[in-house]
């Protein structure tokens, strides 16, 4: 199939997927200037996708809603078409590499989105066919199940408050205050110093975090050990913001510090507000650590400001972490590219 009927395939079932139609669009954009972010588009409609069918065909909710848990449920999958079971499994395996910073090309992406669109038509064929089935069949009670149609979702409120269940978690999380810690740094990164392996489009790839300083040894001379503070969880989507529940950390101006951003492909259950002490080689990377000396405009050099963090996964797909100061307008951020 060549670009253009792609394309035209696509903007058909922009329609008949009101819920998908942007991430379908974005992934269609993305294929040839940046084929990673085109996957993680297909992999967020497909795994979007898969939660509805799953609901419907179970009769209940997946216990963990995430792609590769639930094409790992054998007593679901069985209920699929094994040729359209084989291209939900290639849309996740090719979205896997780009997610985890492996090579891809636009040949990639659009072989993913060939077999997303073949995954959703075959879905819009079987709502089809069974609503065909249900109005030739005598009628039933008022009891019977409904067919699922093609889902839409809600759209997000104004406000852009967390993901619902998030919530709980979060809550509990805010109440562990860790008021003493020191964050290791902050500022605008220069943009000859930003990871582009690390841009997050649509919605975030990893999950991420920041570098703070922990208690103070006992022993003189030694440093604080180094805690990783999630700031953003897995599969936050663009557009939306949460206040990092950690309490209020310390922010050193007018002198040269170094922040550290960690991100994880595994940790896929922390929730802002978690802290470690410590992990596997395996769990957390670090990014490239930036040393920087931070504006101290109306203040004291070498001063120690107490901020609240927030992070925003913006628009143009960057992940912005802000240190909002108790006192004074300035602001203070970082944007993860």
């Amino acid at each position: 199939m060549n670009n253009n009927d792609l394309e035209n395939r696509l903007r058909r079932l922009e329609e008949a997927f009101e819920a998908f139609s942007k991430d379908l669009h974005l992934a269609f954009q993305y294929m040839q200037p940046d084929a990673a972010s085109s996957l993680t588009k297909s992999r967020v409609v497909l795994e979007k996708l898969i939660k509805q069918i799953y609901i419907a065909e179970m009769g209940r909710g997946p216990k963990k809603p995430l792609l590769g848990d639930m094409l790992a449920d054998n007593q679901f999958t069985r209920k699929i078409d094994r040729r359209i079971l084989s291209r939900m499994n290639a849309i996740r395996d090719l979205a896997n590499l780009g997610a985890h910073g492996e090579h891809v090309v636009a040949n990639d992406a659009t072989r993913a989105l060939d077999d997303l669109a073949e995954v959703l038509d075959w879905y819009l064929q079987r709502s089809e066919k069974t609503e065909l089935n249900k109005d030739e069949s005598p009628k039933k009670s008022d009891d019977s199940e409904p067919i699922p149609s093609p889902p839409v979702e809600p759209k997000p409120p104004p406000e852009q408050a967390p993901p619902p269940h998030l919530i709980d978690r979060i809550e509990r999380l805010s109440k562990q205050r860790t008021s003493d810690n020191q964050l290791r740094a902050f500022a605008k990164i220069p943009a000859d110093k930003i990871d582009s392996s690390s841009q997050i489009c649509g919605c975030t790839a990893f999950t991420y975090y920041v570098g703070i300083e922990g208690a103070m040894p006992m022993q003189p001379g030694m440093e604080p050990p180094l805690n990783a503070l999630c700031i953003a969880p897995f599969g936050m989507e663009e557009g939306t913001e949460v206040e990092v529940p950690c309490g209020e950390v310390g922010l050193v101006v007018g002198e040269p510090v170094q922040f550290h951003i960690f991100r994880s492909s595994v940790r896929r259950e922390d929730l802002p507000g978690t802290t470690l002490e410590s992990w596997l080689p395996s769990e957390l990377e670090e990014l490239e650590a930036i040393e920087v000396t931070l504006s101290a405009e109306g203040r004291i050099l070498g001063e120690v400001v107490p901020v609240r963090l927030k992070a925003v996964v913006t628009p143009k797909g960057t992940l912005k972490l802000e240190a909002v100061p108790r006192t004074g307008s300035a602001n203070w951020y970082i944007e993860i590219r």
